[in-house]
């Protein structure tokens, strides 16, 4: 696929994709992927990358986990 279409590339240049997570570019077997997209791999907090830097700037954390109709409070 053409590199300027890919919505990784895409997402990289325009800043939304900062790391992938190593423990879970480890169980997804996309440590490869990871290294040929130029994605960097984070893994401060037991191999697992640490969000609460990025919810502390402002980020909103979206995530497959939790439920998204109540949305979460990282910094109660």
């Amino acid at each position: 696929m053409e590199q300027s279409r890919c919505l990784c590339f895409i997402g990289q240049k325009i800043g939304l994709i900062n790391h992938a997570c190593k423990a879970c570019t480890v169980a997804f077997s996309a440590t490869d992927a990871a290294s040929v997209l130029g994605v960097s791999i984070k893994g401060d907090l037991k191999g697992h990358s640490d969000l609460v830097e990025f919810s502390k700037s402002g980020y909103e954390i979206i995530s497959s986990q939790g439920d998204w109709r109540r949305g979460w409070d990282l910094n109660p």
